[in-house]
């Protein structure tokens, strides 16, 4: 399955980094630094993995990461 996620700080962007770079997912990514956000994310993962980050994103645990489903 193929999304995008969004990081909206640089301490965030390397918390995601890390965080997919353990769970071996296919990814590539663009800084941006626009008004909206810092980087995205475009991440190709099995539905298991997309539900382990979903969670680890909607934990609310200090990290700005959003999650875009759909093309981009």
């Amino acid at each position: 399955m193929k999304y995008n996620l969004f990081t909206h700080s640089s301490y965030s962007h390397t918390f995601l980094l890390r965080m997919l770079d353990t769970m071996k997912v296919q990814y590539r990514f663009a800084i941006t630094e626009d008004s909206e956000s810092y980087s995205r994310f475009e991440v190709i993962s099995s539905p298991e993995i997309f539900e382990t980050i979903k969670n680890l994103v909607e934990e609310n645990n200090g990290t700005a990461i959003t999650i875009q489903y759909g093309t981009y």
